[in-house]
């Protein structure tokens, strides 16, 4: 599991790898550049081979897995599309919030978990 955010000056990737080694996960890597220097290096954010053709985007709108629908850039999911249609995931699929626990506290999207 590698989990990352916004680049050397955020914490959280780090936070949810030490969550993730607490809970027994054993393969847990940090990618502590994140995000924003993955996609500067102009990597794959999805599982295909290259870049989702914009136009497919309009065809189909569903990933590839045809369970979500995708958002305007590579790798998200459309926000709108999410709201209505999160609570009718299957049963393994786990929102993780991670946020600071303050901030979760606050208020989240029913169901997720804090790590």
């Amino acid at each position: 599991i590698v989990p990352f955010c916004g680049g050397f000056n955020c914490h959280k990737s780090h936070s949810v790898a030490n969550k993730l080694v607490a809970l027994g996960y054993t393969n847990v890597k940090v990618l502590a550049a994140g995000f924003p220097d993955w996609k500067k290096k102009n990597y794959n954010i999805t599982g295909s081979s290259g870049a989702v053709a914009k136009t497919s985007l309009k065809k189909r709108g569903l990933s590839k897995s045809g369970v979500l629908e995708q958002g305007v850039d590579k790798g998200t999911v459309d926000g709108e599309w999410f709201v209505k249609n999160y609570k009718k995931f299957p049963k393994s699929v786990t929102l993780v919030d991670v946020r600071a626990p303050s901030d979760y506290k606050k208020g989240t999207i029913p169901g997720a978990i804090n790590i």
